[in-house]
């Protein structure tokens, strides 16, 4: 999926990968279709990688329609490691970076997307944390890190077990920044993050 507008003359050969086949089980519905400002999840998300790089790949559930771009799981959720190998080898290694993200990762600005991208680590991942969570959901992958996963299966692998066999650096995310990796799984999370998303920014900010 080609991106649109402008875009700052960083992030030189990456592309962007939306992760969007996941169960979607606590949520009850496929959560890449929920709407915000009349607008579908996915889409939004499509935009913002679309800021900072040339190219976003959609990640879709299997048996799902799709363009010519798009990777589609090759069986009922293999889980997100599966994709985003797909796409690392996908990548030309002239230009070898990543941007990965989930959507159901609603808050994540484009200043963590330019925090990651500064952290980025040849052969290894830049990715988000918050605490003692780590997110590899909201990451800069390079494609070095098939080199050193090559007899990781693609299939049923926690990305734990990718993480345990490359490079990582951790972008620390700390106060209010912790909000950018607020999960949706449920609709009561749904609710949450719409309603902080609602108020103004002074209120957001008095109330923590």
């Amino acid at each position: 999926m080609a991106a649109e507008g402008d875009r700052p003359a960083g992030f030189a050969g990456c592309r962007g990968l939306l992760l969007m086949g996941g169960r979607s089980a606590r949520f009850g519905r496929d959560k890449a279709w929920i709407e915000w400002e009349r607008e579908p999840l996915w889409r939004r998300q499509v935009r913002l990688l679309a800021t900072r790089v040339d190219e976003v790949w959609r990640a879709l559930p299997y048996g799902s329609p799709a363009g010519p771009d798009d990777l589609v799981d090759p069986v009922p959720y293999p889980g997100p490691w599966w994709a985003i190998r797909a796409a690392l080898a996908r990548l030309d290694p002239a230009a070898p970076w990543l941007a990965v993200l989930a959507v159901d990762l609603p808050g994540v600005p484009v200043a963590l997307l330019d925090r990651l991208w500064a952290a980025r680590i040849p052969g290894g991942v830049a990715l988000s944390a918050a605490g003692a969570v780590r997110q590899p959901l909201a990451a800069v992958w390079h494609r070095g890190v098939l080199d050193a996963t090559e007899d990781v299966p693609s299939e049923g692998i926690p990305l734990g077990r990718v993480l345990e066999r490359v490079p990582c650096r951790a972008v620390v995310l700390s106060g209010d920044e912790v909000e950018w990796l607020h999960n949706v799984n449920t609709p009561r999370d749904w609710e949450r993050w719409a309603e902080r998303g609602r108020r103004p920014a002074e209120a957001r900010d008095r109330d923590g």
